[in-house]
């Protein structure tokens, strides 16, 4: 009998993305699997290699998805839950459905009753990458899995060819800066996005990318009179779906970001990506680096005093991203 298999994962873009490649485990290969996500991150999973069977979870509305989920997974039948990151109220729900096998991370409250295999990770060192952790979970069900090498995430960009002659792009003649994140880890300055950008404008098309949360790191980009007047840096910011981003990652000659989902992206269609990463410990790019066969990661080389979010002005080497140069990120691209 096929073995029906949950996995967890309602947070972010990167998150997803380092994480589904525990699905490609051997003793899931043969395993009727299912990703339960949120909505923004489906593209992820219709574009990925193979493609993966998911159900989407309305964060904004958990009372409705609770009672909607009853019905949803009663009715597909599993056999084991890994929860990776999602609320209190799904672990309550897989054990209220009696899942055989509910595997979790010890930390939350819920986590003791809810869960029936269990472990507590530090994670706060930073010591090993986010879908590490994922794959000790699992081992807690199958230890064999730790000898075990964990694939790449494999993703596909659908033929979007019209769009360079839509937004007159000279096809693998680009770079793709994408200045923008979530805010929860340190970012490389504004001065440094400006010069690194009319530099690489000399030689190649520059491609701005980012979406309406990122305005803050975009808008004083955009309002730079030298980058708003470049016939060669194009601002696509607002005005690409994601498989039309996925498809402008594919091709570009290099992509550079801090610490945010576009670099998980780029890596997993195997881009050039160069992403720089802050050097507190929970954000340093040995926890949250993006996987893929043509990654650089750049971190300031200093011994950063913080442990859990970066002190800013606090702190006497903020800000520390600084150090690292605009040539010195031009000559990993």
């Amino acid at each position: 009998m096929t073995q029906r298999v949950l996995f967890v994962r309602t947070d972010k873009i990167g998150d997803v993305a380092v994480t589904l490649p525990l699905d490609q485990l051997t003793p899931f290969k043969s395993s009727d699997a299912t990703w339960l996500i949120q909505p923004m991150t489906a593209f992820v999973l219709q574009n990925a290699n193979p493609k993966r069977n998911y159900i989407t979870v309305d964060m904004a509305r958990p009372f409705n998805t609770f009672w909607r989920l009853i019905s949803e997974i009663q009715k597909r039948q599993f056999d084991e839950v890994y929860f990776f990151f999602g609320p209190w109220w799904l672990a309550f729900l897989f054990f209220l459905l009696r899942i055989p096998v509910r595997v979790g991370r010890k930390s939350q409250w819920y986590s003791f009753l809810f869960f029936n295999f269990s472990d507590r990770q530090k994670r706060h060192f930073g010591k090993k990458h986010e879908s590490l952790f994922g794959k000790d979970l699992v081992g807690l069900k199958y230890p064999e899995v730790q000898n075990e090498t964990l694939p790449f995430l494999s993703l596909q960009a659908p033929q979007k060819r019209q769009l360079f002659e839509k937004f007159q792009i000279y096809p693998g003649d680009y770079f793709i800066v994408h200045p923008g994140m979530a805010g929860s880890a340190l970012n490389w300055p504004t001065a440094n996005y400006q010069q690194l950008i009319q530099k690489l404008s000399m030689a190649s098309q520059v491609i701005v990318t980012g979406t309406a949360a990122d305005e803050n790191y975009l808008a004083p980009l955009k309002a730079d009179p030298q980058l708003s007047s470049n016939s060669k840096v194009i601002f696509l910011d607002g005005h690409l779906k994601s498989e039309e981003f996925l498809y402008f990652l594919k091709n570009a000659k290099g992509v550079f970001a801090p610490s945010t989902g576009t670099l998980h992206l780029a890596s997993s269609l195997g881009a050039r990506t160069l992403g720089i990463y802050s050097p507190v410990a929970t954000q340093k790019s040995e926890r949250w680096g993006p996987r893929g066969p043509q990654v650089k990661t750049l971190t300031p080389q200093v011994k950063c005093p913080a442990a859990f979010s970066c002190w800013k002005e606090k702190c006497p080497l903020y800000n520390c991203l600084a150090q690292i140069s605009v040539d010195e990120v031009i000559g990993n691209l």
